[in-house]
């Protein structure tokens, strides 16, 4: 074979190679999307610009390996987020449901008022406590006796108990959670996780800053600087970006799902994130309305928001 074939031969060998490479890190690194949805004829916007109509309930369409935030949307249905992981050769099915847009109006009587700080126990007050925390049902105290620096929990049962003993904090910020198992103090970027059961801490510093921390279901959940959103097993104290943008102060926990609203000029959009699914839906749109304060009323499943432009309070049922 000659100089010259060989290096023809080589030039072939190259282009086929690159051919291949490409087919398999593009062409064929793809999977395959299937939505199902309770209603036809909706359509779906993909990160990029680019739109897939669905005229059926069952929706098929192929995308590169990646993860997504598919919006999927129908006139006068408010408007589903939904993530989805697309593997190699593989089917990543979703089913969603699209409801009617839910209507906000005036509320004819005025919410219940959210609840005053429970004062101490008469038992303690008679100790130096600066900083303290009730459990959400306030049968649960948390404090921290500045006297021998130790942390204790207190109920109306079994009185006060030392939890742990605790140092170096000027003004830490308590988060009980639900069950009562797990309390996070924050203070500045410094998170301790203590076990309220083992009577055991952890000291945790993360790669970025957190902030806004709310418990729901167990599982606490933050945002960073620029109000992504986190969910922190109180376990293993690992933090997981949950691929959504929604802050934490403009939200209200209805049940196990977040009401959360964001303002773009004059719109205000009102939508509802589902942890479990990791999905959002749309709940309404509205001019001029600029939410101030939120009250949720878990017996009546309805959410109050008071509009300061008018000083009135509106109510949205889930």
């Amino acid at each position: 074979m000659t100089a010259k074939q060989k290096n023809t031969a080589v030039f072939v060998f190259t282009i086929l190679l690159s051919i291949l490479v490409y087919v398999w890190l593009v062409v064929l690194n793809k999977g395959t999307v299937e939505i199902t949805s309770n209603i036809g004829d909706y359509d779906i916007r993909i990160p990029g610009g680019q739109t897939v109509e669905c005229p059926r309930q069952f929706c098929q369409f192929e995308l590169p390996a990646s993860t997504y935030l598919l919006t999927i949307s129908k006139a006068n249905y408010g408007l589903i987020g939904q993530n989805v992981v697309i593997e190699r050769g593989k089917a990543t099915k979703a089913e969603v449901e699209l409801i009617k847009t839910a209507a906000l109006t005036v509320s004819k009587v005025l919410p219940k008022s959210k609840k005053l700080p429970k004062v101490l126990p008469k038992s303690i007050t008679n100790q130096e406590v600066n900083h303290y925390a009730w459990s959400e049902d306030e049968s649960l105290l948390i404090y921290i006796n500045e006297e021998d620096n130790r942390l204790y929990k207190w109920n109306a049962e079994d009185g006060s108990k030392v939890v742990t003993g605790i140092t170096n904090v000027e003004n830490p910020m308590f988060f009980i959670s639900p069950n009562k198992e797990h309390l996070i103090i924050e203070e500045n970027t410094e998170f301790v996780f203590v076990d309220l059961i083992k009577s055991s801490k952890k000291k945790q510093v993360y790669g970025l800053i957190l902030k806004n921390l709310t418990w729901n279901a167990n599982t606490l959940y933050a945002n960073d600087e620029n109000s992504n959103l986190y969910a922190i097993d109180p376990a293993t104290r690992e933090e997981k970006d949950l691929n959504i943008v929604i802050d934490l102060e403009q939200s209200l926990w209805a049940g196990d799902q977040l009401v959360y609203f964001t303002e773009d000029e004059n719109i205000t959009t009102i939508s509802l994130y589902n942890p479990a699914e990791q999905s959002t839906r749309e709940l309404i749109r509205r001019n001029n309305f600029r939410v101030v304060d939120t009250i949720y009323n878990l017996e009546e499943q309805k959410g109050y928001f008071f509009n300061s432009l008018d000083a009135s309070w509106y109510e949205l049922s889930f």
